[in-house]
């Protein structure tokens, strides 16, 4: 029986990162416990980050994304810092484009915060904390391309 955890997959998505694995590589680690479920024990906290990368990877799969390697770079940067909250921050660095524009729009008074949450809560099939993911946007520094190093 194989385990994911958090630190193995924050490894493999590193191995990635630095080009010493495939983007193959890492895929397979993320559909292997969907695929065999029985052969897997998943550490809780690598499932939150697994519900909401699943569903980034079979978007990415479908669609491309240029910016695939910025949003695991960003992925990898929160995960390999503690926190209480993983499925969040997964969302947070996957979609944070996606989220400082929805904020943006929302500072101009263009959406409502029924609005803004719900645009949030689109962002990803995970059930997450919306009101926690939107402070955490909140607490970053604008600027272009952030590493999340300002997250608290």
């Amino acid at each position: 029986m194989k385990t994911i955890t958090l630190q193995s997959l924050t490894d493999t998505i590193s191995e990635w990162l630095s080009g010493r694995q495939s983007y193959e590589d890492l895929r397979r680690l993320v559909y292997s416990r969907y695929e065999s479920e029985e052969e897997f024990v998943v550490e809780p906290v690598a499932d939150d980050v697994l519900s909401v990368l699943a569903p980034y990877m079979e978007y990415e799969e479908s669609f491309g994304d240029p910016r695939r390697k910025v949003r695991l770079g960003r992925l990898f940067q929160v995960l390999r810092r503690p926190n209480n909250y993983p499925q969040e921050f997964a969302v947070l660095a996957i979609e944070y484009d996606e989220l400082q524009e929805l904020l943006r729009k929302h500072e101009a008074g263009l959406l409502t915060d029924a609005i803004l949450r719900q645009q949030v809560t689109k962002l990803s099939p995970a059930s997450f904390d919306v009101e926690r993911v939107i402070s955490l946007v909140r607490q970053q520094k604008g600027g272009n391309d952030p590493l999340l190093a300002d997250l608290v």
